[in-house]
């Protein structure tokens, strides 16, 4: 009875190993499946008000750019989407970091958001703000 054991245990894993290659099956190419990257970019980034002067700093990890800055020209807020315009590329430091200056218009607001490849950040808006209101309008 312990002599069977392995022997069914071998016949079994012979059984699976050749199951993928059994009529029913179907034989599915590496290029049918998405491209999946061995890391994907982290794009972190967030505005701060320094004298007077608005900055859209953050960090790319792994350390890689240029990073590129958009601003979005009409937004939808129905649809939560925006289309977003290049406005200037940045360099990254050797750790990551980058920082460049945005601005905030007269009247109504900008998004804004960091792009690296693929990848993008979340997106800030900047407005003046007006007496009695504490949220920027949609873009």
């Amino acid at each position: 009875m312990r002599v069977l054991r392995p022997v069914a245990l071998a016949l079994v894993l012979a059984l699976v190993a050749l199951l993928p290659f059994s009529a029913g099956a179907q034989a599915v190419s590496t290029s049918d499946r998405p491209a999946v990257s061995a890391k994907a970019v982290k794009v972190g980034t967030k505005i701060i008000k320094k004298n007077g002067k608005l900055f859209m700093v953050g960090r790319v990890t792994p350390a890689k750019g240029p990073v590129t800055i958009q601003k979005a020209t009409k937004c939808n807020a129905a649809k939560g989407t925006c289309n977003f315009k290049f406005f200037a590329k940045t360099k990254v430091n050797k750790k990551g970091n980058y920082r460049i200056r945005v601005y905030a218009p007269q009247r109504g607001s900008w998004a804004w958001r960091a792009k690296v490849g693929a990848s993008s950040s979340s997106i800030w808006v900047t407005c003046k703000q007006r007496s009695g209101t504490s949220q920027c309008p949609t873009p």
